[in-house]
């Protein structure tokens, strides 16, 4: 029997948590263990966990050590363990009960990285990801990943799985390593892991029957928030950065440019302008690499 290992992450989101967990326990046809890595939570969340699930081993960190970090601890603890796979969860997610059966059956020799699809919660016959497939020259998503009702029959390869929930091929991390811990404390960190799964010709797939529903941007204030727009702006510019080589750098920074002109038009015709000032600092920050002490004070006012 494999050993699956299940890793829910969760920072000062008790509730959800509890919801997720309890979604988790009601899955049929699969064996796994549980572990909460609980984020130096200051809402009660990893006792109140211990309190309802003794089944789940809970690892507390002394602070928030943002997506990657925290995800990283408890890939390392499954790894240690042996597992065979490993599900990593955000917190705000309700599973149907037979995701974990529906991925484990996917997940082979060819295919070693599976997801679900992936709903609104509060639109729950509405997606919000299916994956995407990445431009190799633009490095960027060539659709959209979710939005629209997509009809699925069958797995289909990807070349981006979002962090949601992934579920992965222990031998994924022998191969291509971590997540970087850089996407501090969260976005694109994802897209980074599937890109160099994808240069290193790992095959994902989208699984139908395996669903999922989601609740969007419960930790970080809102999707046009200033903190949450400050974030995406800062990280993809680590991210373009990082995968920018010499040959398609003139194509990358031309479309870069313009998606940014975009984003700034509309901002200002929402008149959003804290989101403005936050979306340009974000840039600044993530591609030019401004100081620490910038972004510690910028994240200490937001978060």
């Amino acid at each position: 029997m494999k050993k699956i290992y299940v890793i829910v992450l969760n920072w000062n989101g008790k509730e959800d948590t509890i919801d997720c967990i309890t979604s988790l326990n009601n899955q049929k046809n699969s064996k796994f263990k549980i572990v909460l890595i609980d984020n130096g939570s200051i809402d009660g969340s990893a006792n109140e966990v211990q309190k309802k699930f003794p089944n789940v081993i809970v690892i507390r960190n002394p602070q928030n050590l943002g997506y990657a970090g925290g995800m990283n601890v408890g890939i390392k603890y499954a790894l240690i363990k042996k597992a065979d796979y490993v599900l990593i969860l955000n917190n705000d997610v309700i599973l149907d009960e037979k995701l974990l059966w529906s991925l484990e059956s996917n997940t082979n020799n060819n295919v070693s990285i599976t997801s679900p699809v992936i709903y609104y919660k509060d639109k729950p016959e509405l997606i919000w990801s299916v994956g995407g497939m990445i431009n190799p020259i633009l490095l960027e998503m060539t659709k959209p990943h979710g939005g629209v009702n997509i009809l699925l029959n069958k797995p289909m390869e990807k070349d981006f799985l979002s962090g949601c929930a992934l579920f992965i091929d222990s031998s994924v991390f022998e191969r291509i390593g971590y997540f970087d811990e850089r996407f501090f404390p969260g976005y694109y960190e994802d897209l980074d892991f599937c890109l160099r799964a994808k240069k290193n010709k790992i095959k994902m797939q989208v699984i139908p029957d395996a669903k999922i529903w989601h609740k969007v941007s419960q930790s970080s204030g809102g999707e046009a928030s200033p903190n949450v727009t400050f974030l995406m702006a800062r990280n993809s510019g680590y991210y373009f950065k990082k995968h920018i080589r010499f040959w398609n750098a003139v194509f990358v920074i031309i479309y870069r440019l313009g998606s940014a002109i975009k984003k700034s038009i509309h901002f200002l015709v929402i008149k959003k302008y804290d989101c403005l000032k936050a979306y340009w600092r974000g840039l600044l920050n993530g591609w030019l690499g401004l100081s620490k002490k910038f972004e510690e004070i910028y994240l200490k006012y937001y978060m």
